[in-house]
């Protein structure tokens, strides 16, 4: 994750293109372990990017991380989509 200084105040982070990726693939309902083999990264690296996400909007579970970003209007981008932002 990238440090930020934006509206989200200091200390906070910007979400990559993993980020985006892992929140795309929750969203389509995937296990951490069917993310992790998707992205080919390791299952506890995808649950520690989630563990960090929930506690950036701090949220205690995968579903109500699902909410908070949808209820922020993030946009989360889809896999073709994430290629065009490389």
């Amino acid at each position: 994750m990238v440090p930020a200084t934006d509206c989200w105040g200091k200390g906070a982070f910007r979400m990559d293109s993993i980020d985006q990726r892992i929140l795309h693939l929750m969203d389509m309902g995937l296990t951490d372990e069917a993310i992790a083999r998707r992205l080919h990264m390791g299952h506890r690296t995808v649950q520690r990017r989630i563990e960090r996400l929930m506690e950036a909007f701090a949220v205690t579970s995968r579903f109500s991380l699902g909410v908070t970003v949808e209820r922020l209007g993030l946009r989360i981008a889809t896999p073709s989509q994430l290629i065009i932002l490389r």
